[in-house]
C-alpha cells in the first residue's frame, strides 16, 4: 500500500541579495545595465543573412514537388534553427547571469510588437528578440526569488539622471549631456539609471534623486504581501491595440523577503 501526496513544489530561491540593477535594452548594445556594464548585441540573425540568402536563392532554382526542393528546404529550416539555438542560449544564459547577480532588477515596460511596425528598425528589434529575453527573465526570477518591476518607458533616455532635467533626444545622439548640472553620460546608461529610480520610487524605497521636473506619466505603486502594481496610463493610439489597456495596471510577483 502506498500514499502519495501532490503538492506544491518549494520554489528554488537563491540567498538574498541587496544588489539592485536597472536595464536598459536596446541595439546598439544588447542591454546597458545602470552599474555601467554592457551586454553585447550578438545580431544572430544579421550574421547568418548572408547564408540565408544564398539557400533560399539555391531552394527558388528547384522545380517545386522534386526530392533536391525537398532537400534544400531542409537546408534553409537548419538555418533557421542555428539562428534561434544561439539566441535561445544567449538569452538563458545572460538571463541566468543577472538573476544570480542581482537580488532587485528594473526594465522597461515595452509594447515590441508595436515598435515593429518601423521599417527601418524591426529586422534589428526582432533579431534582438526583447519579447523572450523579458519574458525568461519574469520566470526565472520568480523561480529564484528576485524581484522584477517594469517600468514606463517614457523620457527615461531623455531625464537627466543626476538633476531630472529633461531634453529632447534624438536618436542618433548616444551620449546625454545635461545643460543643467554638466551630467555628461552614454545615452542607454542614463536611461538605465532612471529606470532603476522609477522602480524603486514605485516600490516605495529611496531613489537616488528628487527630481525637479517630474515625467508626464508618472508611475506608481501600490505594495502588496507578495504583488507589486506599478500602474500609468496607457493611450489608445488610432488602429493599434495596446496591452494593457487604457487604465489598467500591470503587476508581477515579487519574493517576501522584498518587504
Amino acid at each position: 500500500m502506498s500514499i502519495s501526496v501532490e503538492g506544491e513544489p518549494e520554489a528554488d530561491y537563491l540567498p538574498p541579495s541587496d544588489a539592485q540593477v536597472g536595464i536598459d535594452v536596446g541595439l546598439k548594445t544588447f542591454a546597458y545595465l545602470s552599474t555601467g556594464e554592457q551586454i553585447d548585441n550578438p545580431r544572430f540573425f544579421r550574421k547568418q543573412e548572408a547564408a540565408l540568402a544564398r539557400t533560399q536563392r539555391r531552394l527558388s532554382k528547384e522545380h517545386k514537388g522534386t526530392r533536391q526542393r525537398g532537400k534544400r528546404r531542409k537546408v534553409v529550416a537548419r538555418v533557421h534553427e542555428r539562428v534561434r539555438w544561439r539566441r535561445e542560449h544567449f538569452i538563458r544564459q545572460e538571463v541566468a547571469l543577472l538573476i544570480k547577480q542581482f537580488g532587485f532588477i528594473a526594465v522597461e515596460d515595452l509594447v515590441v510588437r508595436n515598435m515593429i511596425n518601423n521599417p527601418k528598425v524591426a529586422k534589428s528589434i526582432a533579431d534582438a528578440a526583447w519579447s523572450s529575453f523579458f519574458a525568461h527573465l519574469l520566470s526565472k526570477a520568480e523561480e529564484a526569488g528576485r524581484a522584477v518591476v517594469r517600468v514606463n518607458p517614457a523620457y527615461t533616455s531623455q531625464t537627466c539622471s543626476d538633476c531630472g532635467h529633461r531634453q529632447d533626444m534624438p536618436l542618433s545622439v548616444r551620449v546625454y549631456e545635461c545643460p543643467s548640472c554638466g551630467l555628461v553620460i552614454d545615452r542607454d546608461h542614463n536611461g538605465s539609471k532612471n529606470i532603476l529610480d522609477q522602480a524603486l520610487e514605485a516600490v516605495g524605497r529611496q531613489g537616488r534623486f528628487i527630481r525637479r521636473a517630474p515625467p508626464a506619466r508618472e508611475p506608481w505603486g501600490v505594495v502588496t504581501k507578495l504583488m507589486i502594481w506599478v500602474k500609468y496610463p496607457v493611450p489608445r493610439r488610432q488602429g493599434l491595440r495596446q496591452t494593457p489597456h487604457a487604465g489598467e495596471s500591470v503587476g508581477h510577483f515579487l519574493p517576501q523577503h522584498v518587504f
